[in-house]
């Protein structure tokens, strides 16, 4: 009958929906399982927050007591891309991994905040 013909491909349609889904679902599923041991993959790489303040700690206290441009130096290329020994000078911190991901340059301020220097000091931004 018409009634069994219309409930038959309702019921084909739904079939199709269903698996359409499910196959949607398993994907998802994989996903989620990749990205869940990447991130634990990522997680063993990193120090813990005490170690790495230990790191650093000792890290700077080498810098602070060293006369030695070398183990100075050394200690720069370890942390650092960009920074050596002897430059005063730099515009931009690159800091090398595991350490870029411990630290958010983007919020610590290494400027004069936006001011200008100028040669009148009673109009400190008066050059803009």
């Amino acid at each position: 009958t018409l009634k069994e013909k219309h409930s038959k491909a309702e019921l084909k349609k739904q079939e199709t929906l269903y698996a359409k889904y499910q196959n949607l679902i398993n994907v998802q599923t994989s996903s989620v399982t990749t990205l869940q041991t990447e991130l634990e993959k990522l997680n063993q790489g990193l120090p813990t927050r005490q170690q790495f303040v230990e790191l650093v700690r000792s890290y700077l206290e080498t810098l602070l007591k060293t006369t030695d441009l070398i183990e100075e130096d050394t200690v720069y290329q370890e942390l650092v891309l960009n920074l050596r020994a002897g430059v005063d000078v730099i515009s931009v911190i690159k800091l090398n991994p595991p350490y870029d991901l411990l630290v958010d340059l983007d919020k610590v301020s290494l400027g004069r905040s936006g001011r200008t220097r100028t040669g009148d000091l009673c109009v400190p931004n008066a050059a803009r």
